[in-house]
């Protein structure tokens, strides 16, 4: 949790550098190449759909808020489009009720680059975005609890997992505060067709958070700047 907050208070601090260092020159264009921005999913609420063998499983919606973060770069394709591209982490899992005195959780590290496109309306206070997801699994824990039982373990690109998780998304950003939907096109877990014990789990996720995608950093064509006395 400390992490997580020493993060937001640095990419704050950055954004009041930039804003104080431009406030104190003019610059003769407004051309912008490309815009860095950023956002926090600090709550991501997920439900799965799962089956064992073709027997549904019952499972229970996870909500997490540690660590879901992203960068994004944003590259200007029209007077209100961008064209974006960036870096995530997520925390994506799910919870299987395997009977009434057995859950396991599940729950994997993702390190992800979407690609996508952002609508910007209303002075940018009202953004659009819709894309594709490619996210790599490089942590992978699980839980199983029976009863006041727990028992854990933690892999590291771990087989019993898919590696890759693609999705899709489209989400909408009024005065920086934000939600997203995600859908995950492939199994969560990795598993050989032949077993015996086949699980099959799809998962849907919303995201509720923060968008600072008011220009925190710029890239700009070089120009001259006057200072203004």
């Amino acid at each position: 949790m400390r992490t997580y907050v020493l993060l937001i208070s640095l990419i704050f601090l950055m954004k009041n550098a930039v804003a104080a260092q431009d406030s104190q020159m003019t610059d003769t264009s407004t051309t912008k190449l490309i815009t860095f921005s950023s956002g926090f999913e600090s709550g991501l609420l997920q439900f799965a759909k799962a089956d064992r063998q073709g027997a549904a499983l019952a499972t229970i919606p996870r909500f997490t808020y540690f660590f879901n973060t992203s960068v994004d770069a944003n590259m200007k394709a029209g007077k209100h489009l961008n064209i974006f591209t960036g870096l995530s982490i997520k925390n994506l899992g799910l919870i299987i009720r395997e009977n009434d005195s057995t859950r396991v959780k599940h729950r994997v590290y993702t390190l992800g680059a979407p690609i996508g496109i952002k609508i910007l309306m209303a002075n940018k206070k009202v953004i659009f975005k819709a894309g594709a997801d490619l996210n790599m699994a490089f942590n992978y824990r699980w839980k199983t609890i029976v009863g006041k039982t727990k028992t854990t373990h933690n892999e590291f690109f771990s087989d019993k997992t898919a590696l890759l998780f693609p999705s899709v998304f489209a989400g909408l950003s009024v005065e920086g505060f934000s939600v997203t939907a995600s859908y995950y096109l492939n199994n969560f877990f990795h598993q050989p067709v032949q077993s015996l014990n086949k699980t099959d789990a799809r998962l849907l996720t919303i995201g509720l958070g923060l968008n600072l995608d008011n220009d925190m950093l710029k890239l700009k064509k070089p120009q001259d700047k006057k200072m203004v006395l």
